[in-house]
């Protein structure tokens, strides 16, 4: 089949909403991905929404050449919890039907992020015989994480793999850790994260600063990203450097205690914006020098992948598939929880900065990243699957 012929169903657990406009935003980038390469892109959403007023809200619209229909529905709390789990899985089987109505049968449906969206994809399969493939983007997985457990679930969660037509990692790194718990199909590409190249880029020429300006941009939540680490490590720094500034994106409950942290340290070259997007994101990566994640654990994430777009090195902890992007031509890795390590590393790079070359960090970043080299590894992972059912 021509892959201009295709139609594919994204059924994504995680997507941006009103609760997270960041949540997920991997997967609309992946899907921004593929739009042009194939024939309909259906985004198919199911979202319990805290400030829901309705019990089912129904919002179909097209965004960037991707067709969505999304339901959020009311989350109940206390002793009515449970009526969650009723009401997400009749609004996952009730629009899933309503989609096949507007958009007709698809060729392949694409789970993202296992398992609740994959139960449904497996049935409607058994039904309707449309083949599905899995992409994995959570961490869970990792043997630092306490969240896959259950006897239930990891049978449930096997099941769906075996059954599939395929399964994706983002990362290497997960892609092994699920081997390891028994979690892997004959179809097994690492398939990594996506940035488009034309809203990510640096302007040349290079700005100039008397200060080196490190970012950082996550949802800085401190048990995952670690920025109090950050802020201990920028105190080291100063006692041996000035010629620097710490800029933070991102908002969270922690942000308070962040915040009294550097008014009591008197730290002055440290500031926070709170959450930013599109263009006013995008300036910050483009009038920085050097961008700092000094996560706990991660998977693959995306904001390192538009620093490298904007042609900024990385100092990063070792943690999940980070190893996969940072190499010694675009950045240094640190030990997690390392706080010295860190503070060492920023001094080198305020120091050292002229030594990473901005242009190769670009070439490189766009060669493995870019929209058009991540489509064709999707087009021919849904080949494969495509294949598999067919034989």
């Amino acid at each position: 089949m021509d892959n201009k012929d295709l139609k594919v169903f994204f059924l994504p657990a995680w997507y941006p909403n009103p609760d997270n406009r960041i949540g997920g935003i991997f997967i609309k980038e992946h899907a921004k991905a593929l739009v042009n390469k194939v024939k309909l892109l259906v985004v198919f959403y199911v979202f319990p929404y805290r400030n829901s007023k309705k019990l089912i809200e129904i919002h179909q619209y097209q965004e960037e050449g991707i067709q969505h229909y999304i339901i959020y529905h009311k989350r109940f709390k206390g002793v009515l919890f449970v009526f969650n789990y009723f009401l997400y899985a009749y609004c996952l089987f009730a629009g899933y039907f309503k989609v096949l109505k507007l958009y007709g049968k698809p060729h392949i449906n694409h789970v993202h992020v296992l398992t609740r969206v994959g139960l449904p994809a497996m049935l409607i399969k058994f039904i309707y015989k449309v083949p599905y493939v899995i992409t994995e983007h959570w961490s869970r997985y990792l043997s630092n994480s306490v969240q896959y457990k259950g006897s239930i679930r990891k049978w449930i969660t096997k099941k769906i793999i075996n059954y599939s037509d395929g399964l994706s990692t983002v990362s290497d790194n997960l892609g092994f850790a699920m081997k390891k718990k028994g979690l892997y199909h004959s179809n097994f590409p690492v398939i990594y994260n996506t940035v488009d190249i034309n809203s990510f880029y640096k302007i040349f020429p290079e700005h100039s600063h008397e200060k080196i300006k490190f970012l950082h941009v996550s949802g800085i939540e401190n048990s995952v990203k670690n920025v109090s680490g950050i802020l201990e490590a920028v105190v080291l720094l100063r006692q041996k450097i000035s010629h620097f500034e710490l800029h933070i994106i991102g908002d969270h409950a922690d942000r308070e205690k962040y915040e009294d942290y550097v008014k009591l340290n008197g730290l002055d070259n440290v500031f926070f914006y709170g959450e930013l997007y599109g263009s006013d994101l995008v300036k910050h990566y483009q009038n920085s020098d050097v961008f700092v994640l000094f996560s706990n654990y991660e998977n693959l994430p995306c904001v390192l992948l538009e620093a490298l777009c904007c042609g900024l090195p990385l100092i990063a902890s070792d943690v999940g598939g980070v190893s996969e992007i940072v190499n010694e031509n675009n950045g240094i890795l640190v030990k997690s929880k390392d706080i010295t390590n860190l503070s060492e590393a920023m001094e080198f790079m305020a120091n050292n900065l002229k030594k990473f070359d901005a242009s190769r960090i670009i070439a490189d970043a766009r060669n493995k990243y870019a929209y058009q080299n991540v489509s064709e590894e999707f087009l021919s992972f849904y080949n494969k699957a495509l294949g598999y059912l067919s034989h």
